[in-house]
């Protein structure tokens, strides 16, 4: 799970209740972020969501 900390419309808060909720949920939360981080920091965004899909792509290929 991915959210910005500063999200009016959707609060952080509630990335913590879906991410304890869901088994293997990691959550990452931008610094400052709002509902836009993944423009306003899209490097952060970026290298946050490449990790995870290489991280993610490696494991798929194994199976």
């Amino acid at each position: 799970m991915l959210t910005g900390s500063d999200d009016e419309f959707n609060p952080a808060a509630n990335s913590t209740v879906l991410a304890r909720r869901i088994p293997g949920a990691r959550l990452v939360v931008v610094p400052g972020g709002r509902h836009g981080y993944s423009v306003e920091f899209r490097d952060e965004f970026n290298d946050i969501v490449s990790s995870f899909l290489a991280e993610h792509s490696v494991a798929a290929t194994a199976c």
